[in-house]
């Protein structure tokens, strides 16, 4: 059992029962998995919830995920993401605020309800063991790009790239419109 609401690091450890003293296959990752899935339809390592909830499965059984959860003020939500056509609920204060904008719809009011994205959820409840081991015994360079990595900044020099990118454009521009008073 896992108590989401402490703050601080949590390490979770695990032991496959199938392979005594192994620790793949316990499900550490699934733990975390849950409230991602129900937040974004997709695990922390990115598997797309349809097909992680039928892993290992033949037949084609119903599966879902719900997720309680508070928000600024107090109030209380509720997500409930159900495989295809089931789709996705979301309910504030018990009222169903869902109906009638879709899945897309209800998937950026969750967005938005929280203040989360998938990329804030991820970096937050789960460092993967590889990473883990780049970052002890990586350079200089490797470690720096997986902190950016971690605390999402990888978007700030993407959008610093746009803007230089668009300088040049500016710059060509002026530079044309210069020579036509001329």
């Amino acid at each position: 059992e896992v108590d989401y609401t402490r703050q601080g690091i949590t390490l979770i450890t695990g032991e496959n029962r199938d392979m005594p003293g192994a620790s793949n296959g316990a499900g550490k990752s699934n733990v975390l998995a849950l409230p991602s899935v129900a937040l974004f339809g997709k695990t922390i390592k990115g598997q797309q919830h349809d097909a992680w909830s039928r892993q290992g499965r033949k037949d084609d059984a119903e599966s879902w995920v719900k997720l309680d959860f508070k928000i600024r003020g107090g109030k209380t939500c509720t997500v409930f993401r159900g495989r295809k056509p089931r789709g996705l609920k979301l309910t504030i204060e018990g009222k169903d605020v869902s109906t009638g904008i879709g899945s897309r719809g209800t998937q950026i009011l969750l967005e938005t309800v929280t203040g989360l994205t998938w990329e804030m959820l991820r970096n937050v409840l789960y460092i993967d063991q590889h990473e883990v081991t780049r970052i002890l015994g990586g350079g200089d360079k490797e470690r720096k790009e997986i902190l950016c990595k971690f605390l999402n900044l990888e978007r700030f020099t993407k959008a610093q790239d746009e803007v230089k990118a668009e300088m040049k454009v500016l710059e060509g521009t002026r530079v044309r419109v210069e020579f036509s008073f001329y």
